[in-house]
């Protein structure tokens, strides 16, 4: 007699599995040293049962890289209620640094690899929902800029929001890259001088 099927059960719990050593293999030594065969012997399978849970190993890149967006909108999100803009920006923005800090695999997961969607019919119709869950996220940011500076026309606060994100980016991948330790400063000095930062560059706008 053959092998009875698997249940939803069990296959949820067996993709649940190898998700789980992906991500400890993912958080050890980011992406680029994600590999199936080493997933597999993990979890004790071949490796080419792992191609019956997920398609690919893009499909356990985008996995994870869902889960980096689920954990940055939940710490952004704690914030989303602040009545003040400024202190609600400060606040979703100081989220995303220690977010960063705390999560750096997810994080560059997040901002250096999201995969290219290709000509892959399942990756673009991922690609796709990836950047609408990402344009959901950013909508608050969006909508609290426009409050401060008072712009009308949506292109003018994403504007505003992409020159923020660069300079929290930009500050971020330094410190990860532990390039800020050269220039002598702390990450703590340096946080509390984005923190006086931010309102200075919305204030001429608002003015």
């Amino acid at each position: 007699m053959g092998r009875k099927p698997l249940t939803t059960e069990q296959r949820d719990a067996m993709r649940a599995r190898i998700l789980d050593a992906a991500r400890k293999q993912f958080l050890k030594g980011g992406l680029n040293d994600l590999s199936m065969r080493d997933i597999a012997s993990n979890v004790g399978i071949s490796a080419m049962t792992i191609y019956l849970y997920f398609r690919n190993r893009q499909a356990i890149v985008f996995a994870l890289i869902r889960e980096g967006l689920d954990k940055l909108r939940d710490e952004m999100y704690r914030f989303t209620e602040i009545e003040d803009p400024m202190e609600r920006l400060i606040r979703m923005g100081e989220a995303y640094v220690g977010f960063a800090f705390e999560n750096p695999q997810y994080y560059r997961a997040l901002t250096e690899t999201i995969p290219h969607n290709g000509r892959d019919r399942d990756r673009r119709a991922e690609h796709a929902k990836l950047l609408d869950d990402v344009s959901a996220m950013v909508k608050p940011i969006l909508q609290t800029v426009g409050e401060l500076t008072g712009s009308r026309k949506s292109r003018e606060a994403t504007n505003e929001t992409l020159v923020l994100w660069c300079v929290l980016h930009g500050f971020v991948s330094l410190a990860l890259n532990d390039r800020l330790r050269f220039l002598r400063a702390s990450d703590d000095d340096l946080r509390q001088q984005l923190r006086r930062m931010v309102p200075r560059m919305l204030t001429v706008r608002r003015d």
